[in-house]
């Protein structure tokens, strides 16, 4: 009665570190980018914010290290102004669906992960005020370009059909989907490809 769960890289660490007793497969199955969602009416935003990210990627980077190393000594808190329509010029607002840690979550009245700290990097590289809009995550990308709301931060991968509504940036992390099982199921442990993983995985055993 094996059980093994797909999911990505990110979220199988964080799983291994909360959950004895389990393990993650370390073959990539699939990977997918991850990108800012941004106002298609802001095509300056877009290339700033590119620009922030390669100029920022060392600290990016580290930001996105310690998250997956659990490094929570090391976590940072952000707080979100209140959405002002008066200052609109003045604020970065952030759509997010703060459910997804590492990515976005939240404590009391702060805001923690990767997306959230890159988020402030971002808002205090282009001297804005950041606000975080949190909300459903069905919601987040439709919501570019609304109510005032200028860029998405969700863990969002970039799609073909995501990108005739609204712009991306330039991926700021690749994430591979991988294989989480019990640390004592012993069945995918000669598997060096992704073919093997499915022979075993997919191909019935002979009784």
């Amino acid at each position: 009665n094996a059980a093994y769960v797909f999911v990505d890289k990110t979220t199988a660490n964080a799983l291994c570190k909360e959950i004895s007793g389990l393990k993650i497969i370390d073959i990539a199955l699939s990977s997918e980018n991850y990108g800012i969602g941004i106002d298609k009416n802001q095509a300056d935003l877009k290339t700033k914010i590119d620009q922030i990210l390669v100029d920022k990627a060392d600290e990016i980077n580290a930001i996105k290290e310690k998250y997956m190393n659990g490094d929570e000594a090391s976590y940072v808190g952000v707080t979100s102004a209140t959405k002002d329509v008066s200052k609109a010029a003045q604020q970065l607002v952030v759509a997010t669906n703060a459910e997804f840690a590492p990515w976005e979550y939240k404590e009391g009245t702060q805001y923690y992960g990767i997306d959230m700290e890159i988020a402030a990097l971002i808002a205090s590289e282009l001297g804005l005020e950041l606000v975080i809009d949190d909300m459903d995550f069905d919601m987040v990308v439709g919501a570019v370009g609304k109510q005032g709301v200028d860029i998405a931060m969700s863990g969002i991968t970039i799609t073909a059909e995501r990108l005739g509504v609204i712009n991306f940036s330039e991926p700021y992390f690749t994430e591979s989907i991988v294989v989480v099982c019990r640390a004592d199921d012993t069945s995918l442990d000669s598997c060096g490809t992704v073919i093997d993983l499915l022979t075993v995985l997919c191909v019935p055993s002979e009784e």
